[in-house]
């Protein structure tokens, strides 16, 4: 027989908790020798850390006690855990997502704070200097897949957009289509609600009409668009995207529309990356889309 203190220590859990079972009649001993110790069979462990997984499992333990007395199963009880696995999981995320967000602001805050030239992520400026120029865009027939991101924040475009693309270039290869040019990714507010319509596209041959699990679409062409390149992780490209904004203003153009993204390299490193941002800009106010005017 274990004793309450062995019981406790190979359960994880204390003394104090054991007595407050044995109270509740939760998890009543097996026997109490004649000073009072309570005494506990080594079989009854298994129903102990039954016990206290559905605890851990959000239940009372009151509603614990019915659950018991109703002999769940091993097989229910992994399952329920498994969905609470998940639940924890996709807490974390979201813990994660706003983290990620808050020093972002920071960094954001910073970086046009002439007080506070460093920044909380300890990472170099993306490049002192960018070189900005306006150039016209063909038009491109793109084979796509599309999803919906909630925001235009970094973390939450990144998890929107990273399975696209290699799911995307799969099923063109699978298909035998040649890719005409480099990967795209460009963006549209989503139609039913607050959202981003985020496009992950590759483009193909013009006389390709149909493709099994994809869309296919002819890109518009852009008269003008003011174009550099960002060199690193794109999860930064806030930083090329202010600075192509600050030129368009100084030049007298207004943006008509929501950035393009040319990947021109992507290996495993983010740091390596070489994306061109082309970003649509008029230099007539009429020219701006009624959409675009309202905020």
């Amino acid at each position: 027989m274990y004793s309450i203190g062995d019981i406790a220590q190979l359960a994880g859990i204390t003394q104090r908790m054991l007595r407050h079972y044995d109270e509740l009649g939760l998890f009543r001993p097996d026997a109490v020798d004649p000073n009072g110790y309570r005494r506990y069979a080594p079989a009854r462990l298994p129903e102990l850390h039954r016990i206290l997984a559905l605890k851990d499992l959000g239940f009372t333990l009151e509603q614990v006690g019915r659950l018991v007395g109703d002999d769940v199963s091993a097989d229910e009880l992994r399952g329920m855990l498994r969905l609470r696995l998940a639940e924890l999981e996709a807490e974390r995320t979201l813990v994660d997502v706003r983290l990620a967000r808050v020093k972002r602001h920071i960094d954001r805050l910073e970086s046009t704070s002439p007080t506070a030239p460093t920044s909380t992520s300890e990472q170099p400026p993306i490049m002192s200097t960018i070189t900005i120029t306006t150039i016209a865009i063909d038009p491109v027939r793109i084979a796509e897949m599309t999803s919906v991101s909630p925001s235009f924040d970094p973390t939450d475009i990144g998890p929107t957009i990273s399975p696209l693309h290699p799911e995307l270039l799969a099923r063109l290869s699978q298909a035998g289509a040649e890719l005409t040019g480099v990967p795209i990714a460009y963006y549209e507010d989503e139609p039913d609600g607050d959202g981003v319509l985020v496009h992950a596209a590759a483009p193909i041959a013009p006389d390709i009409t149909e493709l099994a699990g994809l869309d296919i679409v002819d890109l518009p062409g852009l008269d003008q668009a003011v174009c550099a390149t960002h060199h690193g992780d794109i999860a930064r490209v806030v930083e090329t995207v202010t600075a192509m904004l600050e030129w368009a203003t100084d030049h007298g153009l207004v943006t008509v529309g929501y950035t393009r993204e040319i990947y021109h390299a992507c290996p495993d490193d983010p740091a390596d990356w070489v994306t061109e941002i082309q970003l649509p800009v008029t230099s007539d106010p009429d020219g701006v889309p009624a959409a675009w005017r309202i905020a």
